[in-house]
């Protein structure tokens, strides 16, 4: 892949990131840029195209109301540039890049009023589905000569972007990928040398979507960064680290050194700051910030592991669960009531939660009386905190995921492909998991409904030998 690949990739990622933000600035600069680019030009028309069949299936028109689109954008911006002056119009914000009036195709205004088309689009069909109000003879939107000003317009519910990062295994180089949507193809967003630290946490979207965290391994070194999803804005936040966790605020990140240190850090700092935290000398690991922000979660060494409980100051530290518990990775419920851990110890692998309120500890899954021979060391909840997924290794020593009801504890199988490595994470929605496997003979990312249907591999990584997901909240 060339330089000028990469660079129409990246702008292009830019793009469609920006229209889900209205960030027009963003759009019109770079559509600035397609304009001496006739590859990026249809690379763009092309990503419009299909975010108008994506909400035109998501949000359908009412039998009355129709818009039509068409097929050269030309057509739109023309009628915009050529409308009287008598006219009821208001100008875009952006005067400046209205004025240019040019008599070549201006894909940066028709994108715009494409957009604004498609937010009346969903207005419309709202209000009426909400309150049940009928708009008697409308006429077909005018976006064409009556186009409202270029202001942000809603957030709109999107599939959910998904990070992936790999380590090559001939060079041992670093990769960090986005895809927009699990049908989308990957696109690099940066690339270290070094490999994929063998800790919890390696690659995390912020709670807000606009930033991804991850940490790479070089020289005995692990250090933390951060990233805006348009691949700027690159950061080093600490060096010497093992694992980490996002506020829920996306302001902060609690990280643990490689001496079992705990540390905050914000976005803004350039240091981070200690919790000082005692407890009998011992190391901690694995530290999670509770969901609404008030607690962080910890696993210490002390006693052959213990989990604790802590006040997002260091302060107020309960002592959540008793010895035998090394290596357990604490992960919140979405409520902030549970936490649930993977255990294994002289007594088998089990999946346990427990309430931070009163240390009620309660088994979920055993291994044993459910034949299968081990655990993975990571078990999270599904958005609704209603179901656990986890890996687990059969009796045939395959690898595969697993779903468990919190409630009625009733178990069953998710995969079939018994080439994972651990690596998952769930949809935004909570209808399909993400995970890793073997994909045309190669290390690849897959996608399965909730129920075990329509398992597919979403796209392989040539020469990877490690692989790390994360999807946005």
């Amino acid at each position: 892949m060339n330089d000028q690949t990469v660079r129409r990739e990246n702008l292009l990622f830019r793009y469609s990131t920006a229209l889900e933000l209205g960030d027009f600035d963003t759009i019109i600069a770079i559509l600035q840029s397609a304009e001496s680019d006739p590859v990026l030009e249809r690379m763009i028309l092309a990503v419009n195209e299909e975010y108008y069949r994506e909400l035109a299936a998501q949000h359908p028109l009412p039998d009355k109301l129709q818009i039509v689109i068409p097929a050269n954008l030309s057509f739109v911006t023309t009628r915009f540039l050529q409308s009287k002056p008598g006219e009821n119009r208001r100008a875009p914000a952006n005067t400046g890049f209205a004025r240019r009036q040019s008599q070549r195709l201006s894909i940066g205004l028709a994108a715009a009023l494409l957009m604004i088309a498609f937010f009346a689009l969903i207005f419309i069909n709202v209000v009426q589905r909400q309150f049940g109000k009928t708009i008697i003879n409308p006429p077909l939107p005018t976006v064409v000569r009556t186009p409202p000003a270029l202001t942000a317009p809603p957030l709109i519910a999107r599939p959910g972007k998904i990070a992936v990062m790999t380590t090559s295994r001939d060079d041992k180089q670093t990769s960090l990928y986005i895809m927009r949507s699990p049908e989308s193809q990957p696109t690099i967003l940066a690339g270290f040398s070094g490999t994929i630290a063998e800790a919890t946490g390696q690659v995390a979207w912020s709670p807000d979507g606009t930033r991804i965290a991850f940490n790479t391994c070089e020289n005995g070194s692990c250090d933390l960064y951060v990233i805006h999803v348009d691949g700027t804005q690159q950061r080093k936040l600490a060096a010497n680290i093992a694992d980490f966790s996002w506020s829920p605020d996306s302001h902060q990140l609690i990280f643990c050194n490689l001496n079992g240190q705990l540390f905050t850090i914000k976005d803004t700092d350039q240091q981070p700051s200690p919790l000082n935290i005692t407890i009998d000398n011992s190391q901690n690991s694995y530290p999670s910030w509770s969901p609404d922000g008030k607690q962080i979660a910890f696993l210490s060494n002390h006693n052959n592991g213990e989990i604790y409980v802590m006040a997002i100051d260091g302060r107020g530290i309960l002592h959540l669960v008793a010895q035998n518990v090394h290596d357990a990775v604490p992960n919140w419920s979405p409520d902030s009531h549970q936490l649930v851990f993977v255990v294994s110890n002289d007594s088998g692998d089990k999946v346990v939660t427990v309430d931070v309120n009163n240390s009620q500890q309660r088994v979920i899954v055993d291994a044993a009386t459910n034949s299968l021979t081990a655990l993975g060391r990571i078990a999270k909840w599904s958005p609704d905190g209603k179901t656990l997924v986890f890996t687990a290794y059969r009796q045939d020593a395959q690898i595969e995921l697993y779903l468990v009801d919190n409630q009625s504890l009733n178990l069953r199988r998710l995969t079939q492909t018994g080439s994972l490595t651990g690596a998952f994470a769930w949809s935004p929605d909570g209808s399909r998991l993400i995970f890793d496997g073997q994909c045309n003979q190669t290390q690849g990312l897959y996608m399965v409904n909730v129920d075990g249907s329509d398992q597919q591999c979403l796209t392989s990584f040539a020469r990877a030998s490690g692989l790390h997901v994360d999807w946005t909240p």
